[in-house]
């Protein structure tokens, strides 16, 4: 059947006026009706074919709602106990190196020992104010809880480079020593 042949078949030549006037409105384009009762969309065969729903249904149990400031505060607060820890690994082995060497028995390594121990209180002065803190995180009032918690970890901050910087003069008197 050709094109043209295909396109006017949709009208008959013994039509009414009006179903030849709503034929040509709706055109050959028109859409035809569907073979069987079914709706579009898409199939579920263990409703007999009741479209699925296209949105996931809701959990049993809402989910979270995370406060972007407290996971940030949280996770600030991780990274310097894990920065605290390692500090004080350093510490250790500084300390231990000095016995071991000998060194403590003389007189830099006398004062080398007096600071690495020294710098060992102020880690533990630390570990303090990281507990506090963790408190801190724990209650309420979030001005007052915030300008608190700045002020301790500008606390922290210091006593940490102050140790690192103990920590790193021993490790000069050590290699030196070697």
């Amino acid at each position: 059947m050709a094109a043209k042949e295909r396109g006017l078949r949709w009208l008959k030549e013994n039509d009414s006026p009006e179903v030849k006037e709503k034929r040509a409105v709706c055109g050959a384009g028109a859409r035809r009706a569907h073979l069987t009762k079914a709706r579009a969309g898409p199939y579920d065969s263990q409703t007999g074919g009741a479209p699925t729903p296209r949105i996931a249904p809701r959990t049993k149990w809402p989910s979270a709602v995370v406060d972007l400031a407290d996971a940030r505060d949280d996770r600030r607060l991780r990274d310097y106990q894990a920065r605290l820890r390692a500090v004080l690994e350093t510490n250790r082995k500084a300390l231990s190196r000095l016995f071991q060497s000998g060194l403590i028995f003389t007189r830099a390594g006398a004062r080398l020992g007096r600071d690495l121990l020294l710098a060992h209180q102020h880690l533990l002065k630390v570990a303090d104010l990281l507990a506090r803190l963790g408190e801190l995180s724990a209650r309420g009032a979030r001005d007052r809880r915030d300008a608190e918690a700045e002020a301790l970890y500008a606390q922290v901050q210091a006593l940490l480079a102050r140790t690192s910087e103990l920590s790193a003069r021993s490790d000069g008197l050590l290699a030196r020593e070697r």
